[in-house]
């Protein structure tokens, strides 16, 4: 069975979780944590990078940081996207107004965001890199400066997309990653939160270990959470920081290959690109145009080979059915009901990428 995903681990990585137990900082302490902040800010080419148990909790320490903890406001979030997006602001009691994606990049649609802030007091919007296809952040930004939101990115799937010369995880107010184990860079568990803001970034630390005021211990100045890396995490994700240029080379170099076997396919529509933007190549995704879609999967998995269905759009969840949408979400339907995720792991072979290719074109024959 050929899967979706599996890491991509290496002598490196093995070494840095020894060299780690062997120095017995094994939990929160320990070199490797500030290393891979470090790391990562330098990657992503922001001032702060604070690393955090999950992409989660990366979300809500963004939320928590910015002071944006007021039940009476809302968050707009898009209607396709893991539901951590939404989890973020329910933990703190806000309304979340769900807004319908762009049909041609799958990602939150700006005009759908200026309706809800004419009529909701809005405090926040959350744009998701949707498998990390970098989502409209100058039409964003031209409405923050509008209405005054803060704007949180949600770069847990597009580490390493670019708009212009700048990062994802670069563009807004502040951004959280993911590193669980199905992602471009991996620690098993883990994220991180970036800013360029000093202030922010220090609350988050704060927060981050419990309040824990940091000249006097056991001393808690605020309600905290206890959302920080472990130093064996840590260990893992900075081999993999190390070998950023070598893991994302790879990820293009197996998009690049779907591409050229199923671009050109009518019953095929991947996700557009805007232009100056580019994609991290995380889940290679598009939308199959057939009547026979519902048995693709399956089929597929007769063949050998995985496939993950796009997600549920957020507004047919139980706990998000009574939010405000601004109309029935026929986008979010379509792409969950015809959306599929191909094996996008960057050690995939061009001969495996290519046999995936061909049971997709057999597949389409008989449909």
């Amino acid at each position: 069975m050929i899967p979706v995903y599996q890491p991509w681990l290496t002598s490196k990585e093995k070494n840095n979780v020894h060299e780690a137990m062997e120095s017995g900082w094994i939990s929160s302490t320990g070199k490797y944590v500030e290393k891979a902040e470090e790391l990562f800010a330098d990657f992503v080419g922001t001032k702060h990078a604070i690393t955090t148990t999950s992409g989660t909790t990366a979300l809500h320490l963004c939320l928590r940081a910015m002071k944006i903890e007021d039940p009476k406001k809302y968050v707009i979030v898009p209607n396709i996207t893991f539901i951590a997006t939404a989890f973020a602001a329910s933990y703190e009691r806000m309304g979340v107004l769900i807004a319908e994606v762009d049909p041609r990049t799958w990602n939150i649609d700006p005009l759908q965001v200026e309706h809800f802030c004419s009529n909701y007091d809005v405090a926040a919007v959350i744009p998701v890199h949707l498998y990390g296809n970098p989502a409209d952040m100058i039409a964003l930004k031209v409405l923050q400066e509008t209405w005054g939101f803060a704007l949180i990115e949600d770069a847990c799937e597009s580490l390493g997309a670019k708009i212009g010369d700048k990062m994802t995880g670069s563009l807004g107010d502040m951004s959280c990653f993911s590193f669980y184990g199905n992602k471009t860079f991996t620690s098993g568990e883990g994220g991180m939160v970036t800013t360029d803001d000093d202030e922010y970034a220090e609350r988050a630390r704060l927060l981050r270990g419990q309040a824990q005021d940091p000249n006097k211990r056991y001393w808690h100045v605020d309600v905290g959470h206890n959302y920080r890396m472990t130093n064996i995490q840590a260990a893992i994700l900075c081999a993999q920081l190390e070998r950023a240029d070598q893991i994302l080379a790879e990820k293009k170099r197996v998009s690049d290959r779907y591409l050229a076997n199923l671009g050109d396919m009518d019953e095929l529509k991947f996700q557009k690109v805007f232009e100056d933007h580019e994609h991290s190549n995380w889940l290679v995704s598009t939308e199959l145009l057939t009547t026979k879609n519902h048995i693709f999967s399956t089929w597929m998995r007769e063949n050998g080979v995985d496939t993950r269905k796009v997600f549920y759009p957020i507004s047919d969840m139980p706990t998000y059915k009574d939010c405000e949408t601004r109309e029935p979400p026929r986008i979010s339907r379509r792409l969950s009901e015809h959306g599929v995720s191909f094996p996008s792991y960057p050690e995939l072979s061009n001969k495996e990428v290519d046999h995936i290719c061909d049971l997709v074109k057999n597949f389409l024959l008989k449909a």
